[in-house]
């Protein structure tokens, strides 16, 4: 339903348990002076546009309990961004803005779209081969009996490679976790 006044479109967003809602009321008075939820989700959810989405989100269905109806109003090119990425995401537009309101509270990030999930699996697969080449570099380099610092350089930029393969190798299978536990509750 679009406000003629503001240019706005209200989204309703559900899933809510009354400890967030209480939890999201408090913030919204600390920093408002006023309890509006609808004002404090709407300033996350515009935050969160401006930010990078580079951390996944682990969602527990078994944690809800209740859920509570929110209602918030946003400019419908925000509305429209949402449908965007939610449809990405192979979800609602609703259940998408609830994992980021409830994953702002938690002090997550929003979840990766299957679209960005795919690009960071090739891009690790890509820097895993550029790590076995420098591996293969420094092996030859060891074994021609050159140890330099270029040597102990290429150890240590492999040690940096691996490790963050092992963390976007967890992400990944987080995400992957998630999105297949959302296909089998649709």
């Amino acid at each position: 339903m679009e406000n003629k006044k503001t240019g706005s479109e209200m989204i309703k967003t559900y899933g809510f348990t009354m400890e967030q809602i209480q939890e999201l009321k408090k913030r919204a008075f600390e920093i408002y002076g006023t309890a509006s939820v609808s004002r404090y989700v709407r300033d996350s959810i515009l935050e969160k546009l401006d930010k990078p989405q580079s951390k996944p989100i682990e969602i527990n269905a078994d944690e809800i309990n209740t859920q509570q109806r929110v209602v918030i109003r946003l400019p419908k090119i925000y509305k429209l961004h949402f449908d965007k990425i939610a449809s990405e995401a192979g979800i609602s537009t609703n259940q998408y803005m609830s994992q980021i309101l409830i994953h702002h509270i938690n002090n997550k990030y929003a979840p990766l779209t299957k679209t960005a999930l795919n690009d960071l699996h090739y891009n690790t697969d890509q820097l895993l081969r550029i790590g076995r080449n420098m591996n293969q570099i420094a092996k030859q380099l060891n074994a021609a009996g050159i140890v330099s610092l270029t040597t102990r350089k290429l150890e240590e930029i492999q040690n940096v490679i691996n490790k963050n393969t092992q963390i976007v190798g967890e992400v990944i299978k987080t995400e992957r976790k998630r999105l297949e536990s959302q296909n089998t509750t649709e």
